[in-house]
């Protein structure tokens, strides 16, 4: 399989100054660039769009990966699964993409646990829609 090397991954500001200090943020940066480049990449699970708040969080084509080997993550599934897509836990990477050029990323947020709580909070969740728009109208 040809690998993407086309693939640029952005970062929300104030994540990319928390991952100076953070290496194990910093490190699924780096691993979401190779997985967005075609690559398999074990700490990532399903990789889902959001649906609510409809249509919105779909027109911003805001989407998450559950991240499965954060040591405060919950897993929620058993571990003998190997279909990333039955892979979930309660820690996200959300993030969207570029709207003129699709191999641009833009990382949002970064949720180390309780995730599927904290995207129940529609103020959030206009919020992420709100960062992914942004973005999308420049990329």
């Amino acid at each position: 399989m040809a690998k993407d090397s086309d693939i640029k991954v952005f970062t929300r500001r104030s994540l990319h100054e928390l991952s100076k200090n953070n290496k194990q943020l910093k490190d699924i940066i780096k691993d979401f660039k190779a997985y967005k480049e075609g690559y398999k990449v074990k700490s990532f699970g399903r990789d889902a769009p959001f649906h609510r708040p409809k249509p919105a969080a779909e027109l911003a084509e805001l989407m998450h990966v559950h991240l499965m080997n954060h040591p405060k993550s919950k897993i929620l599934t058993a571990a003998k699964i190997t279909d990333p897509y039955y892979l979930t836990s309660d820690s996200f990477l959300i993030y969207s993409k570029g709207f003129f050029n699709p191999k641009y990323y833009y990382i949002i947020d970064y949720l180390e646990k309780e995730a599927h709580s904290k995207v129940e909070d529609m103020d959030y969740m206009r919020w992420l829609i709100k960062q992914a728009e942004s973005f999308r109208k420049t990329k």
